[in-house]
């Protein structure tokens, strides 16, 4: 799919990025997070002069050739530009995981350890998502904004990547793809607007996919090797998705070069080498949290659990909605709702392209048959293995309602569509005239095809004005808070009959100090849907917290704890109070008056 050249300019940001990050995670693994940053960086430019005076014995020229090669630098600006001043974090799971995270790795320079506070069971997540935005706050300081531009970096860079790398080096070709890519980003229901792991998972695991099918020489293998390494570590999914890719190799090389590729010593040595970068990856983040953490894999249940009735209850209720849900429409979206695909459809639409173009492309008709039949396999394989984790490991609640499961599913889709688009674009004629069409597919695309939530993230970037207020809120009980708090000390937090999302931006704002993540709701349950209240008082839930913190009490709470108030103390609906143990006996003082 990929002429043989010089390494393609275009390519280079993803390089880096990856380079970068896993050398700072090796040194981050053994304790030397920060000089591992200096060490990438030291290195990066070693290689950056060494590829200069190599570029000049070859007559580079700064012309009109290697200039336009800038215009893709428009995104990565636009982008950047786009994100306020003012912006700061807003959505939930950048207050239950992937704000925390990057907090504390920033606050104390290492990565987290069974003493990180307020992670939960998301400490076993691998870091390197926030290893890349570790390494742009150490050189430009503490910011969420810039958090969240290192995070749209790596996902731009990747996704420019792959459309280089299947566009066989055709510039109109890549920014047409490039450009669609940043589409489908929003066409799947991820954005670039927040920190979450799925827009970039999908985006690595394409650029991955994309060199899989494309190598050529050695220096391929070396940058198949890196992107294998880093995808385990993006989030822990990452390892089937590196195995799907490592599947899809497997099938592409037999395709291209025949059954008897299988007794070429090369082929066995490259997935041999290829296999080490995943195993290395994955047991280097899984010997780290053996010994920092402490912290096991959560463990299926019994296997009389899963011969119970209550399991074929939940197990037909959730087959049911997954039936349900692989048919509903949503799944992938255009603007003015031109294009609304379910899961079946979508599948339906990329096996059609691969079949079609391997009719009008004779030549590769085998390879572009395999991608398809490997991809569309690993997609069904990916989904059932994300069912069994729900059938499994998630939680009653979560799995019978499916929770989240576009966004999981979707990071397969991504990769899936993208390649059918790639193949699709490579297959048009090359002729000159064709680059003013192509021109024109491009604008129409952003005019008709974006959906109005990426025209709104390139005007500007700001946090959802709901959850902005909810968020101040938090922040004002903190800010009063803080001021009486010590190292060491913990605090407690309540808000009455609510999902739990003021609990997460209050641990959030809290770092480094240790909070309490369950049970904010306690008392009496407010309805056969409420499962989050904790039928508990506040002395049971909050002894050996210093401080307690009340964004939102009722009569239901007070009822049960104003046993609890010390002598000239008040019950308020919302505000802070210091915890005292008398006599044995458990007390709250009024600190907000």
């Amino acid at each position: 799919m990929r002429k043989t050249s010089k390494l393609e300019y275009l390519e280079i940001p993803f390089i880096i990025i990856s380079l970068s990050v896993a050398i700072t995670y090796i040194f981050g693994i053994f304790g030397y997070l920060k000089p591992g940053v200096y060490i990438s960086g030291l290195l990066l430019i070693l290689a950056s002069i060494t590829c200069f005076k190599k570029s000049k014995k070859h007559n580079f020229k700064l012309d009109i050739k290697n200039i336009r090669y800038l215009i893709f630098l428009i995104p990565f600006i636009v982008f950047w530009k786009a994100v306020d001043s003012t912006y700061i974090f807003s959505e939930w799971d950048e207050f239950s995981f992937w704000g925390p995270s990057i907090k504390l790795i920033y606050e104390y320079g290492h990565f987290y350890t069974k003493d990180s506070p307020n992670l939960g069971h998301f400490i076993i997540y691998p870091p390197i998502q926030q290893t890349f935005q570790y390494i742009a706050l150490t050189l430009l300081g503490w910011s969420e904004r810039t958090i969240l531009i290192s995070q749209q970096m790596f996902v731009l860079s990747a996704l420019l990547f792959s459309a280089s790398r299947l566009t066989k080096g055709n510039l109109v070709k890549t920014a047409l793809l490039f450009v669609l890519s940043i589409v489908f980003v929003y066409s799947f229901n991820y954005s670039l607007s927040n920190i979450y792991a799925d827009s970039l998972l999908a985006a690595y695991l394409t650029a991955t996919m994309a060199i899989a099918i494309t190598i050529k020489r050695k220096t391929d293998l070396a940058i198949l090797f890196l992107a294998m390494f880093v995808l385990v570590l993006v989030k822990q999914i990452g390892l089937v998705l590196s195995l799907l890719v490592l599947f899809t190799f497997f099938s592409y090389n037999i395709a291209k070069y025949g059954v008897g590729h299988l007794k070429n010593k090369k082929f066995y040595l490259q997935i041999i080498i290829l296999s080490i970068a995943i195993i290395v990856s994955y047991y280097s983040w899984s010997i780290y949290l053996s010994i920092y953490s402490q912290v096991e894999n959560p463990i299926p249940k019994s296997l009389d659990y899963f011969m119970s009735s209550e399991f074929h209850s939940k197990f037909e209720a959730t087959v049911n909605e997954f039936i349900a849900r692989i048919f509903n429409n949503g799944y992938f979206n255009t603007g003015h709702g031109i294009i609304n695909l379910s899961f079946i459809t979508l599948l339906i639409a990329c096996v059609l392209v691969f079949v079609v173009t391997s009719i009008i492309n004779k030549k590769q008709s085998k390879e572009i048959i395999t991608i398809g039949l490997s991809m569309v396999f690993s997609f069904a394989l990916y989904n059932l293995f994300l069912l069994f984790c729900y059938l499994v490991f998630f939680s009653e609640y979560e799995c019978v309602r499916l929770a989240s499961f576009e966004r999981y599913s979707a990071t397969y889709s991504y990769a899936l569509f993208f390649m059918a688009s790639a193949i699709l674009i490579s297959s048009l004629p090359e002729k000159k005239i064709a680059s003013l069409i192509y021109s024109v597919v491009i604008i129409v695309s952003i005019l008709y095809l974006s959906p109005e939530k990426m025209f709104k993230d390139f005007q500007k970037i700001v946090p959802g004005e709901y959850n902005y207020q909810r968020r101040m809120n938090v922040e004002r009980l903190v800010a009063e808070l803080r001021g009486y708090m010590k190292e060491g000390d913990t605090s407690y937090f309540i808000y009455q009959n609510s999902n739990g999302f003021e609990n997460f931006v209050y641990s959030y704002l809290q770092l480094p100090f240790k909070t309490s993540r369950d049970c904010w709701t306690i008392g009496k349950s407010y309805g056969n849907d409420d499962i989050y209240t904790c039928n508990r008082n506040i002395s049971e839930v909050a002894s050996g917290y210093k401080y307690l913190t009340i964004y939102k009490a009722d009569d239901n709470f007070w009822n049960d704890n104003k046993k609890f108030l010390s002598e000239g103390s008040s019950a308020m609906e919302s505000g802070n109070y210091k915890i005292e143990i008398t006599d044995g006996k458990f007390y709250l003082k009024n600190i907000t008056q």
